[in-house]
């Protein structure tokens, strides 16, 4: 396990070098092994973004200690169509999703029922490689609608954002240049011990702290 200090002084070294007032998101990298790679994916046809793969590897709840220093944005399909319809005429669900797609900031989690799940179906590629295809290990898919606040609200308490992927590596927002370093070394280690618990350190190449116009490697094999 790489060192406390060595977070600290990666996250110093960011702070110095972006020379500037604006805070911006913190993220880690994860990069994985080629062959890693090979096995995370269902089929050959498939791309699976690692996170699930790590998901369902884990036992352990994950949660960040600190706040990220922006809210999360968590919907529901109401929800999501009661604010874009603020801009336009009242959209279907359909449209909200292809706006989901295009505006990838938009959403952090979208919860969803069983009964509406049907609806991604012509979007579920896209919406599995964004890390939002609605999922019960994730728990972002629920029984019926009486159930979708709790899930919304439990989801907001874990203070995770949604993971960012490629074809064999996950990125995930730790918080903002501007919440306290010992914050942000907090929310770091914390991540770090939590992949560790399921994957080893062997399957992992670099590990990386990046922020706007910066990154450091943390760990390399």
């Amino acid at each position: 396990m790489i060192h406390l200090k060595t977070f600290i002084n990666c996250l110093q070294s960011l702070y110095t070098s972006v020379g500037s007032n604006q805070s911006h998101q913190v993220m880690v990298e994860i990069t994985f092994k080629e062959e890693k790679k090979k096995k995370l994916g269902k089929s050959k046809k498939s791309k699976d973004n690692v996170s699930l793969v790590i998901t369902k590897k884990v036992t352990k709840p994950f949660h960040l200690p600190h706040w990220l220093g922006e809210e999360l944005k968590v919907w529901n399909l109401d929800q999501l169509q009661e604010y874009l319809s603020k801009d336009s005429s009242v959209i279907s669900y359909e449209d909200c999703l292809k706006t989901v797609i295009t505006k990838k900031d938009l959403v952090d989690y979208l919860v969803m029922t069983k009964k509406e799940l049907s609806i991604c179906k012509p979007f579920s590629r896209k919406l599995n490689s964004l890390g939002l295809m609605p999922s019960m290990q994730m728990g972002t898919l629920v029984e019926n609608s009486e159930e979708l606040a709790k899930a919304q609200e439990k989801l907001r308490k874990m203070n995770v954002k949604k993971w960012k992927t490629t074809k064999n590596s996950i990125i995930l927002p730790v918080g903002m240049t501007s919440i306290p370093t010992s914050s942000l070394d907090e929310n770091i280690s914390s991540y770090l011990s939590w992949i560790l618990e399921s994957i080893s350190l062997r399957e992992i190449q670099e590990i990386r702290l990046s922020t706007f116009n910066n990154s450091l490697t943390i760990y390399q094999m």
